[in-house]
């Protein structure tokens, strides 16, 4: 049947919660099977301090089903939110003095950031995402004390950013690098939080990066990685949580056991305890964090000494990540509903400490033995520097494998990728 019933939702703290702003409404369909509905009815008067709000739709058979997860829609669309008598300027933004992100008086601002620094008068809002180049001076403290969401972020050596106790500062996929720290990013207690967005772009995951670094990340940081249903393909990855001292494997990927949609992933092996009950697309945990019975494990990582996967068959005293992250072989269909039969779009996260700096990995001493390294940082890694800066003083052969879980491969679920290369300097 036709789905006739929808809703609006809005966040206004860059995803990381929605609210209704409609209770429902039908839907009549005309002769084509298409219905054109809008947001633009309940915005009402549009301010500087709605830019950067997300609107998204639920839709339903029924009014009644309006209340369940799998109708929210998970193409999300950001909407720069334009206040009556035109666009807000998309401005260059740097701290004039510090105070609180929130404040007007603390930025000063350029259409081009390189000519024309205003502060008198003051900008028409605060830094978003939705802004270009935003940075934190030299000497210049900037305390977050409500959620914001932002992109091309720069903490000069000795600037500051500060996030309050239950604020949230998002990143954004945006432009280049999306925070790139020479100062200090820190926390106010343990329940701020920097979060680090994936989100969909349409065909994949855009996830949001941080840059050379040479200050320190201190807040707590959640990272997300939005596994894309665009393929709609069940699939093994290579994943890792580019941080250390994270929760358990099943408080962190598996979402505590608890189904939301789009949301965690499950874990599942030979060794699961029947007697639990969990099925495919309807999973229950059994005491050692499995969710239900298949023929091998859905979870592996990689023994270096005995070059062979090795399965995860305890997922709540399984760290993601130690005094290091691992790397990780894991299938996956979607969120916790998902099975093969049926996969979903889902995204995992953890919270824990950002790796930034020079990072080390023990590698096999045995001659053409394979290391399986989790990408370390919350940002793309440059292969070409690496190989450079392993091929002759680590005598690291320059040949390396990469997992595309979009390749069909030998059974349709993905397939390795070779590079390599003729010498430390040379090209892929």
């Amino acid at each position: 049947s036709q789905n006739t019933w929808y809703k609006w939702q809005l966040s206004t703290n860059g995803g990381t919660s929605f609210s209704d702003i409609t209770s429902g409404t039908t839907a009549t369909y005309g002769a084509d099977h298409t219905f054109t509905v809008s947001p633009s009815t309940y915005i009402g008067t549009a301010t500087p301090e709605m830019n950067g709000y997300i609107y998204r739709l639920v839709v339903s058979t029924s009014q009644v089903g309006l209340a369940n997860p799998d109708c929210v829609y998970f193409n999300d669309y950001v909407l720069i939110v334009q206040p009556s008598g035109g666009p807000l300027p998309a401005l260059y933004f740097r701290t004039h003095q510090s105070g609180l992100w929130s404040d007007l008086d603390t930025w000063e601002y350029s259409t081009d950031g390189v000519t024309g620094w205003t502060y008198t008068p003051r900008a028409s809002h605060t830094p978003t995402f939705a802004d270009r180049t935003i940075t934190v001076q030299t000497g210049h403290t900037v305390t977050v004390s409500q959620d914001v969401m932002t992109d091309e972020t720069i903490v000069q050596s000795s600037g500051k950013i500060t996030i309050n106790s239950d604020v949230t500062l998002s990143l954004n996929d945006g432009n280049g690098f999306d925070l790139t720290v020479d100062g200090v990013v820190d926390a106010q207690d343990a329940r701020a939080r920097l979060l680090i967005k994936s989100v969909s772009t349409g065909t994949d995951a855009g996830t949001a990066s941080i840059g050379p670094s040479n200050g320190s990340i201190t807040v707590p940081a959640t990272v997300e990685r939005l596994i894309s249903a665009v393929y709609n393909r069940s699939a093994w990855r290579f994943l890792t949580a580019p941080l250390t001292s994270t929760g358990s494997i099943y408080n962190t990927w598996q979402n505590r056991g608890v189904y939301a949609s789009g949301i965690g992933t499950t874990v599942t092996g030979p060794t699961y305890i029947t007697a639990t009950g969990g099925t495919p697309g309807s999973p229950v945990s059994d005491a050692n964090g499995l969710d239900y019975n298949t023929a091998a494990p859905s979870l592996y990582t990689f023994d270096v000494a005995t070059q062979t996967i090795q399965p995860v068959t305890n997922t709540t005293s399984t760290l993601l990540s130690g005094s290091t992250n691992i790397g990780y072989y894991i299938f996956i269909n979607g969120d916790r509903n998902a099975s093969w039969l049926s996969p979903h779009q889902t995204t995992l996260s953890a919270t824990g400490s950002l790796q930034i700096g020079t990072k080390n990995f023990t590698t096999s001493s045995t001659a053409n033995a394979i290391t399986l390294v989790g990408n370390p940082y919350a940002s793309a890694i440059d292969l070409n520097t690496f190989n450079t800066d392993n091929f002759s003083a680590s005598n690291v052969k320059p040949s390396y494998y990469y997992w595309d879980p979009y390749l069909t491969g030998t059974y349709g679920v993905g397939g390795y990728v070779t590079v390599s290369y003729a010498s430390a300097g040379g090209t892929a």
